[in-house]
């Protein structure tokens, strides 16, 4: 990782900022805005002139950038007190069963897609898809 100065991180703030709202905003996540600063609990910018990539942490959701300051992905961020390695939680989290239904797992997705701007219909079109759950000890 490369040093970076307080200036370019400020320039990077300004931007990466307003793109995780809008983001947040188009997904409907429940979360107060990004652009108050009171919902900013950590940001981190990697790389310099050449690139912009990090994240920004808010006090519910991490949104991830990669190169170019583009939206790479959001995670919901884990419950406080949660200590567990990456791994451990997310295996725990697997063996939870879901209330959500394949057919209604399937409308959220579309509907999360859609509200990104993604061709769905032309998605479908081309690419199968499956809703697989994993074997919990409640199956």
């Amino acid at each position: 990782m490369l040093d970076t100065s307080v200036a370019y991180m400020l320039v990077a703030l300004c931007y990466l900022l307003p793109e995780a709202d809008y983001h947040a905003r188009r997904l409907n996540l429940p979360c107060p805005s990004l652009l108050e600063r009171t919902n900013l609990v950590e940001f981190v910018v990697l790389g310099g002139k050449e690139r912009l990539a990090g994240y920004v942490a808010t006090t519910n959701y991490i949104f991830h950038f990669r190169e170019w300051g583009q939206m790479d992905y959001i995670e919901k961020r884990r419950p406080s007190g949660v200590d567990a390695h990456i791994r451990e939680y997310f295996d725990e989290l697997a063996r939870q069963p879901s209330d959500v239904s394949p057919k209604e797992a399937h409308q959220l997705a579309t509907q999360w897609l859609a509200a990104m701007e993604v061709d769905v219909a032309t998605l479908e079109k081309r690419f199968r898809y499956t809703i697989d759950y994993p074997k919990t000890d409640n199956q």
